[in-house]
């Protein structure tokens, strides 16, 4: 079997406007179909479609939580946390409990 020499990523973003060219080395062993986060590695130049690399591979467009995981990368949110924050958040309870509640709506249903 000849395995191709390039593949292409289409861009969810329609603001850009090409496909981008992804050397066999740079694919992150990424499959037909999954959804990945791209590192442009040289523009668009003169008619040539821009090259790039693949520097994650997110999962499939039917996965849970793709969506989110999509918009956390095209505005660039922090979803990377210290040490010292995953610590505290383990702090937080898990549990509401009814004197919690007293005097608020409670919204979760």
């Amino acid at each position: 079997m000849k395995l191709k020499a390039e593949s292409l990523v289409s861009p969810i973003d329609e603001k850009f406007l090409y496909e981008i060219s992804i050397g066999r080395a740079d694919t992150l062993n990424a499959s037909d179909g999954d959804v990945v986060n791209v590192e442009i590695t040289r523009p668009p130049i003169a008619g040539r479609r821009p090259a790039g690399r693949v520097i994650e591979v997110l999962g499939r467009p039917s996965d849970p939580g793709i969506d989110i995981e999509i918009i956390i990368r095209k505005h660039r949110l922090p979803y990377v946390f210290s040490d010292a924050a995953l610590t505290e958040a383990e702090q937080v309870p898990s549990r509401i409990t009814a004197r919690e509640l007293s005097g608020r709506d409670d919204l979760r249903g």
